[in-house]
């Protein structure tokens, strides 16, 4: 087996076994707290800064990465300890205190600040936003540009 298989054999190993470990507790706990919060999918990933729907992907096993759900966790309220088992049971670490970036999304959570509010701290301090506020356009030649709203 070539070099590029071997990679491609464990890159498909890794998956089925974070799917396996994952996917289940993930939708399952999701589920529990979007109840528990009295959301909606569709609400919730929209508030989430999500396209509509896209939680319900989620919940149906589509791989999420961490920034993703922690913006679900801040968006319908859950505290900083529900995050960080959503994070767990999805394969990803939990909040860490000695991760700035981490750290501001902590206290944004504990003092139920809203998700945008969280974001500008964290870009504020020229660090990785949660997520961004670039949305691509096409010019007159049907080229993508990006460009900042």
């Amino acid at each position: 087996m070539t070099e590029h298989g071997r990679f491609i054999m464990i890159q498909i190993k890794i998956s089925l076994i974070r799917m396996l470990n994952s996917d289940c507790r993930t939708s399952i706990y999701l589920m529990r707290l979007l109840d528990k919060y009295g959301w909606k999918t569709s609400a919730a990933s929209e508030a989430a800064e999500m396209s509509t729907g896209y939680l319900g992907l989620i919940i149906n096993g589509k791989n999420a990465t961490r920034d993703m759900l922690i913006r679900v966790a801040i968006a319908i309220g859950a505290t900083a300890e529900e995050t960080d088992y959503l994070l767990k049971y999805s394969g990803y670490n939990p909040l860490y205190v000695r991760n700035k970036r981490d750290v501001i999304i902590w206290y944004g959570i504990s003092k139920k600040e809203k998700l945008s509010i969280i974001n500008t701290n964290i870009k504020k301090r020229g660090l990785e936003p949660l997520y961004g506020d670039e949305k691509t356009a096409t010019d007159s030649s049907g080229a993508s540009v990006v460009s900042a709203v």
